[in-house]
């Protein structure tokens, strides 16, 4: 199942990652990593959202790490 939500996390970021960097207005990804106790979805997500209020997601990678990915500039 970890493997399975890994490769599904990976395939998700080289999609973002390829779509918001060859859009027109030129945005990029970038990503966040954070370790924290108990890793829900929706915890993981609000973090991420206060933390990168713009196009922010977030993934739960394992069960004490959650990873956002953000709209940035390179």
């Amino acid at each position: 199942m970890a493997k399975l939500h890994c490769l599904c996390f990976c395939l998700l970021a080289l999609f973002l990652s390829e779509t918001l960097t060859t859009n027109k207005v030129g945005a990029a990804v970038c990503p966040d990593f954070i370790t924290i106790v108990k890793c829900k979805y929706s915890d993981c997500n609000k973090i991420c959202f206060d933390r990168h209020k713009q196009g922010s997601t977030g993934f739960c990678v394992g069960r004490s790490a959650c990873s956002c990915f953000y709209r940035c500039d390179r």
